[in-house]
């Protein structure tokens, strides 16, 4: 404002000197006539104010005039002061209520996640209980009574999941998490491969994954091994099947060995996971270890149950990724292998007594390549089972055991741009997500007794997977099963609909 001020007199001013110039004149110091030179130069005539230069002044100052009037009236007010902090106490008082009263709070870090599972099967033989043993091992085998049914609707999976930190270390990284999640399973997936109303049959909320897991070895570095602890209810590290999640299985059914082997069933007890020799390439965001390991000792009974002897389990993996840049064809391929070692109750089954802990005993090799489009995975898994000891006549005690075997194997072949690491960094309109095709083959072979022969069940399994949003997929799949037996093979088969979404 005083510079408007201070330009407005200075302008006034001079335009008055240059009107009248003899004011400026008079008020100068006289100065002493200069003596005449030879040479003389024509003095210039005085200058005059036209018109024209007194309109420009005028509408010089009228500007002038208005840039200070509009100065003023930018000044900030009291009344303004008051009014911005009446909006921000309105605007502290609206989000504290929204917080209150619309937000979930939680004390520590917390991420919610959950996964449904819809479905529709047909099969192709008419259901009746008791269920025909050509399907018994199918998703068809939910309900304990069924009575002339080839189709039905139901949700086999539905999990909700808790996890986040409990402890931060902003300096290494040694974080300290947790994960809680609980499920509720009509028995299809859980019970494949069971008889109707097996032993796990559960379509209830039931507790799954109830687990801390610390990271020994700092985390911060990207290119940096890694070693953690986990303890409690979790995923057992035995090969591939029994280890993916729901999220991310191809094929809607488990293999069959899954649960005649226990390992759809969470273990309660202490695993450590380690990777090591890892290399990060970070124009690709891309890690990869050389080696992948754990070691632990679980009860070996089972989820939400305590252990049924004094004997522990131990489960031990071992992974090797070969070496490769990301743009190499050797990228992600891994070669593993699994040990389970455990030990369950036996009976006499003459008179029902306990004698003995019987062996319960796992072995697994395993093949897993991914390189987009293309992907490949086989598993071979063989199992060692005491079924019931006795005492013979000299009081020896003799066990009854089985071996059996499997053989998985499965080949996808994605298009499309949802995994494309290109497109995941772009930005995206709203909820707008490419999509991506999947179709797969699956060949599925259980022996439940290597000692006897033709009893082996092979389901092969022709699908479509298509992710159409970022954590939702359709699953299409075809099952055909072949059951073998001394009299003859017995064929069934069925289609499997399944709409899989997260959030």
């Amino acid at each position: 404002m005083k510079q408007v001020a201070a330009a407005l007199v200075l302008t006034v001013w001079g335009a008055v000197t240059m009107t009248f110039p003899g004011t400026a004149a008079a008020q100068e110091t006289p100065t002493p006539p200069t003596p005449p030179s030879t040479a003389t130069t024509p003095s210039p005539p005085p200058e005059t104010a036209t018109p024209s230069d007194l309109g420009a002044l005028k509408k010089e100052v009228a500007e002038l005039r208005e840039q200070l009037k509009q100065s003023n009236a930018d000044r900030v007010t009291t009344a303004d002061v008051l009014g911005v902090q009446t909006d921000l106490e309105n605007f502290k008082y609206q989000y504290q209520h929204d917080r209150e009263t619309k937000s979930a709070l939680s004390n520590r870090y917390l991420v919610i996640t959950g996964l449904v599972q819809t479905r529709f099967t047909y099969a192709s033989d008419e259901l009746n209980s008791p269920i025909p043993a050509n399907v018994a091992a199918t998703s068809a085998n939910n309900p304990p009574v069924v009575h002339n049914r080839h189709t039905t609707f139901d949700v086999p999976l539905a999990v909700l999941s808790f996890n986040g930190l409990l402890y931060r270390d902003y300096e290494k990284a040694r974080n300290l998490g947790f994960n809680l999640s609980f499920a509720a399973t009509g028995g299809s997936s859980s019970n494949y491969g069971l008889p109707a109303g097996g032993a796990n049959y559960n379509n209830f909320l039931t507790v799954w994954d109830a687990n801390v897991a610390y990271q020994i070895l700092p985390t911060i570095e990207n290119d940096g091994p890694r070693l953690s602890l986990t303890f409690g209810q979790q995923l057992v590290p035995f090969g591939l099947e029994a280890n993916t999640t729901e999220e991310l299985r191809p094929v809607i059914n488990n293999a069959v060995f899954v649960p005649q082997t226990g390992f759809n069933l969470r273990q309660i007890g202490l695993i450590a996971r380690g990777e090591f020799f890892s290399q990060y390439d970070f124009g690709y965001n891309y890690r990869q270890s050389l080696i992948q390991a754990a070691l632990g000792i679980v009860n070996g009974n089972g989820q939400n149950r305590d252990d049924e002897n004094n004997n522990k389990d131990i489960i031990a993996r071992l992974a090797i990724t070969v070496p490769a840049e990301y743009n190499s064809i050797l990228r992600e391929l891994r070669v593993g292998g699994s040990y389970y070692r455990g030990r369950k109750l036996l009976t006499d089954p003459t008179t029902g007594n306990f004698i003995v802990g019987g062996r319960r005993d796992r072995y697994g090799a395993d093949i897993y390549y991914n390189h987009w489009p293309i992907g490949l995975t086989y598993e071979y898994v063989r199992t060692r089972d005491d079924l019931s000891a006795s005492y013979d006549a000299s009081g020896s005690v003799v066990k009854t055991s089985a071996s059996a075997d499997s053989h998985t194997a499965t080949v996808f072949y994605s298009f499309g741009q949802q995994f494309l690491t290109s497109i995941r960094t772009e930005g995206k309109f709203n909820d707008w997500w490419p999509k991506t095709f999947q179709p797969f083959i699956r060949y599925d072979r259980w022996d439940p007794n290597r000692a006897v022969a033709k009893n082996e069940i092979e389901i092969w399994t022709g699908g479509l997977n298509v992710f159409f949003a970022e954590t939702t997929k359709v699953q299409l799949n075809y099952n055909h099963r072949d059951q073998h037996a001394a009299t003859g093979n017995t064929n069934s088969s069925e289609f499997l609909a399944q709409i899989q979404f997260g959030f």
